[in-house]
């Protein structure tokens, strides 16, 4: 009898076991995509007005980008300037701007075609462990004519910080038209 009990008890370990490590794959993989998500959704924003307004509210941490921009991309002093930086600035309303400018002239100019290639891997940075960065390849059709880029997208905390290409960032503020 008491050999019984024991071969339960050791069985409802067993999918208590399984259970756990399943919930943590789980996890771990939902999590792993939110930057894969937040680049596949940036394909579409980009060439759309709305959908821009729509992804800034999903994936953009706007006072970690006017915190970033502040700090040059330093990230060992980025968490101080992070807790400095006001949610709501002037610097914040320019770039929710910029990014919906950028959209409108794709929208309404020459841009044909915005196409994510690939997402590479995220790279943790090595001085602040809530920051890091993955480069995607995209392919641009302007006027008939593809060109193909590399984008840096940075995140803080699974938030966009930085969205840069050929080494000049999206949100710069000097660009704010």
């Amino acid at each position: 009898m008491l050999k019984k009990y024991k071969i339960i008890i050791l069985f409802m370990v067993a999918i208590i076991v399984t259970a756990l490590v399943t919930a943590f794959i789980v996890i771990s993989i939902n999590k792993s995509e939110v930057y894969t998500d937040a680049i596949n959704d940036f394909e579409t924003a980009i060439l759309s007005q709305d959908k821009m307004k729509k992804f800034e509210q999903e994936y953009i941490d706007f006072k970690g980008a006017v915190a970033w921009q502040n700090v040059d991309g330093n990230s060992k002093n980025f968490n101080d300037e992070y807790k400095k930086t006001e949610n709501n600035t002037d610097e914040i309303y320019y770039l929710k701007n910029n990014l919906v400018g950028i959209a409108y002239e794709n929208e309404t100019g020459d841009a044909d075609k915005f196409e994510i290639i690939t997402i590479g891997d995220k790279k943790k940075d090595k001085n602040n462990s809530n920051i890091y960065s993955v480069v995607a390849k995209v392919s641009v059709v302007e006027s008939g004519v593809a060109s193909k880029y590399e984008i840096t997208f940075v995140f803080y905390k699974d938030k966009i910080i930085d969205i840069l290409t050929d080494g000049y960032s999206l949100f710069n503020l000097s660009y704010v038209r």
